[in-house]
This record gives C-alpha cells, sequence and structure tokens, in this order.
C-alpha cells in the first residue's frame, strides 16, 4: 500500500472523489432520459477518467508505485475507481429523486478504462510521474 507519509499525493483524488459524491447525492439533479451518448452519460465517463487518472497520479508517488509494477496500480486504481461509482449506485437507490442505474454504472467502467487507458498510451505520464 502507499506510503502514509505520502498521502499529499492522493488529495486531488480524495477531492475529486468527494466532487463525485456531493453531485451523485444531490436529489436536485435534474432526470436525462437513458441514451448512452447523452450528457449524463459522457459526465459519468469523464468524472470517473479524471478520478482514474487522479488515483494513478497518487500512485505514481508513493513509494509502493516501483514495488509491484505500473500495470499492477493501473489496475488497481480502475478497481478502486469503478467500485466507488458502484457504491454510489447503491446509495443513489435510496435518495429521493436520484435511482439506481446499471447504465451509470457501465459509464462509470468505461470512464475508469478511458483514464487508464489515456494514462498509459499517452504523453500525460510526464505530469504524473
Amino acid at each position: 500500500m502507499p506510503n502514509l507519509l505520502n498521502i499529499k499525493y492522493f488529495i486531488p483524488a480524495i477531492a475529486w472523489a468527494i466532487l463525485i459524491w456531493s453531485l451523485s447525492t444531490t436529489s436536485n439533479l435534474p432526470h436525462i432520459p437513458w441514451h448512452f451518448l447523452s450528457p449524463d452519460k459522457i459526465g459519468h465517463l469523464v468524472f470517473y477518467a479524471i478520478l482514474t487518472l487522479l488515483l494513478i497520479g497518487g500512485f505514481v508517488h508513493s513509494l509502493s508505485w516501483k514495488q509491484k509494477g505500473p500495470k499492477s496500480w493501473i489496475l488497481f486504481c480502475m478497481i478502486m475507481a469503478g467500485l466507488y461509482g458502484v457504491s454510489l449506485e447503491f446509495v443513489q437507490a435510496n435518495i429521493p429523486g436520484r435511482s439506481f442505474d446499471y447504465a451509470d454504472m457501465l459509464a462509470n467502467f468505461i470512464g475508469t478504462m478511458l483514464g487508464a487507458a489515456f494514462y498509459y498510451k499517452s504523453s500525460f505520464k510526464i505530469f504524473i510521474k
């Protein structure tokens, strides 16, 4: 696991997760009918891609990144972000005006894959390495 002294590198990911939580638990958001390329689903893709990138950034700067290898940590970050999205769907099922949605979960997981692929295949690595 990451060195707890390097928790500062996870502050952006934690802040982003709090933003996702606050948006996900707000009951005043307008309902958008299910279309996978709707603004709602694109939002899920983008938010979870960014969360995955921020988590990867935290692990890149921790000592653990070098110990296990980057591919393992990228997968771990994808799983963490994806499970966060799944848990929020269950939370939303209990919030008035919100609902549990498998399509949102799918969009979240696709977003984690896009974020990981973007990091793995791009020059973005120079910014969080």
